[in-house]
């Protein structure tokens, strides 16, 4: 009888251990928590980021910064490819995702604070298009009408590389797809268009400018603002934490349930 007392302790005593370390999961790896511990992992191995000079002639800061690898007309050369074609988007997207200007043509595309401020970045887009042909910087509007359908665009063009909550990941050797929490809706529908990094380029016949913008409202209003109609979050991970609560809670009740019963008879 003593020992029947002690296995129903120790599977209650199991139980609630499988309890505690669950929650510790779902509280510790949160897509915040994640994006962070992701953002300082980056920055051991960064080096500092370029700083602005107060000067705003866009004409002067690509000489100083981009026409060493761009050439000063954009026709590119062994450091850098050519912007003939890249359009104003492509370049308004590297500077206010701090992909660009970088140090050595061998540095990684990592999203940064940008070096530039925001009217530095509007002259330089302006006086780069003067010499540049290709998309131009949309206009987007966020509008919660068009979150449904973006949604659908999202999971069929965007969530195997990006995952459904935005949280990115490895997609190919060391490649990486980012995270979506800090992306501003322009930014979206420029992706799409220009095909940073590894992403591919969708033209209008495979995302026309109407789903394009709709997946923009979908990543603001539903990716980076999720309202959790359902309760717990659960670390939104999706099938792998609400399985796992199951497993444990489930578990662990039938567990519970089981010594109670034992200790009855």
């Amino acid at each position: 009888m003593r020992d029947g007392r002690l296995d129903r302790w120790s599977l209650t005593t199991v139980t609630l251990l499988l309890l505690a370390l669950a929650a510790l999961v779902l509280h510790g790896r949160t897509p915040d928590a994640g994006a962070q511990e992701q953002e300082e992992g980056r920055e051991e191995v960064q080096r500092e980021p370029l700083k602005p000079r107060p000067e705003a002639d866009p004409k002067r800061i690509f000489d100083r910064d981009c026409a060493v690898c761009h050439g000063t007309d954009g026709r590119g050369g062994s450091r850098g490819p050519s912007l003939k074609d890249v359009g104003e988007a492509s370049v308004h997207f590297y500077l206010t995702t701090g992909y660009m200007p970088i140090r050595h043509p061998d540095e990684g595309l990592r999203r940064r604070e940008p070096v530039y401020t925001e009217a530095e970045i509007d002259a330089l887009v302006e006086y780069v298009g003067g010499f540049i042909t290709g998309p131009h910087v949309p206009d987007v509007e966020v509008e919660e009408t068009k979150v449904e359908k973006g949604g659908e665009v999202f999971r069929l063009n965007c969530a195997q590389c990006h995952q459904f909550i935005g949280t990115g990941g490895i997609v190919v050797g060391s490649n990486e797809a980012p995270a979506l929490h800090q992306t501003s809706a322009v930014e979206v529908v420029e992706a799409i268009r220009i095909g940073p990094g590894t992403m591919p380029k969708f033209s209008e016949e495979q995302i026309s400018e109407e789903d394009a913008q709709a997946v923009a409202s979908f990543i603001a209003l539903e990716v980076q603002e999720p309202t959790d109609d359902g309760g717990f979050s659960l670390g939104r991970f999706g099938p792998f934490s609400e399985g796992l609560v199951s497993w444990v809670v489930g578990m662990g009740a039938l567990l519970v349930a089981a010594g109670w019963i034992g200790k009855r008879t």
